[in-house]
């Protein structure tokens, strides 16, 4: 995987946000490492796994952003 995953590699952000979490959780990588591979912050992996403990897989989708169009 290219050194910043969110370019160049036209994989889906939650993709990449289960695999971060997965490498950190079942492969017991650490988080700095997978911050760096999957390029993101390293308190950022520390969110999702988080998450991911807390609320399970479903919390790493993307959710829809911005004002709703309504009334």
């Amino acid at each position: 995987m290219s050194k910043n995953a969110r370019r160049g590699d036209q994989k889906t952000p939650v993709y990449i946000r289960n695999q971060a979490v997965k490498a950190v959780i079942d492969k017991g990588q650490k988080p700095v490492v997978v911050a760096d591979v999957f390029g993101v912050a390293l308190n950022t992996v520390y969110r999702w796994v988080r998450m991911y403990k807390s609320s399970g897989c479903s919390v790493l989708k993307d959710k829809k952003r911005g004002c709703h169009k309504g009334s």
